[in-house]
C-alpha cells in the first residue's frame, strides 16, 4: 500500500480518525485594512484570504527539554507542549507558512458549513464556527518512491484569537 493510500485510509477509512479544520490561506494581495503609509493593518488582516474546510488528522508534539540545576545533573528530562501540534493533510491542500488553521470540532463525513458567529452554530446540522487558531510554523512533505508528494504535515502552534 502506498503512503497516499495509507493516509486516505487513516482519515477517510473504516476507523476514520480524521476531522475537519478550517484553512485560512492568505494571498499576496493587500486588504482594505492595510495602510501603505504606516505599513500596518488596522481593524483586520493585512492580506486577503480564502477560508476552506479541510479534512485532517492531528497529533500532539512532545517537546523535549533538559533543565540543569547543578553541573551536568538533569532536573527535568522531558516536557509536553500542548500548544504545538502536527496537522496531516492531503497533498493538494494549498497550505503556506503565512496561513492559519482553525479547529472546528466537527468529525462527520460531509463537509461542514462555516459560520462566524457562535450563536449561529448548530454542530448537529453541520453548521460550525472556528474555534482555536493555529499559525503554520513549518510544512513537511512526505513523498512516495519516485518523489510524488503523498501528504503534507503542517507543524503549528496555537495563538490567541483577537
Amino acid at each position: 500500500m502506498s503512503l497516499k493510500d495509507e493516509f486516505e485510509e487513516l482519515v477517510h477509512g473504516a476507523d476514520k480518525v480524521g476531522h475537519w479544520m478550517l484553512l485560512r490561506h492568505f494571498t499576496d494581495e493587500y486588504s482594505s485594512y492595510w495602510n501603505p503609509e504606516t505599513h500596518e493593518a488596522v481593524g483586520g488582516p493585512a492580506r486577503l484570504y480564502t477560508d476552506t474546510p479541510i479534512e485532517v488528522y492531528t497529533a500532539s508534539i512532545a517537546a523535549r527539554s533538559a533543565i540543569r540545576t547543578q553541573g551536568l545533573q538533569l532536573e527535568e528530562a522531558a516536557a509536553f507542549d500542548e500548544g504545538h501540534i502536527k496537522i496531516f493533510m492531503n497533498a493538494d491542500v494549498p497550505v503556506a507558512k503565512t496561513d492559519e488553521i482553525f479547529e472546528l470540532d466537527y468529525a462527520e463525513r460531509t463537509p461542514p458549513t462555516i459560520v462566524y458567529q457562535a450563536t449561529a452554530e448548530d454542530a448537529a446540522s453541520g453548521i460550525v464556527c472556528p474555534k482555536e487558531r493555529y499559525k503554520v510554523q513549518y510544512i513537511l512533505k512526505y513523498r512516495e518512491t519516485g518523489g510524488q508528494v503523498a501528504y503534507k504535515v503542517a507543524l503549528v502552534y496555537e495563538t490567541v484569537l483577537r
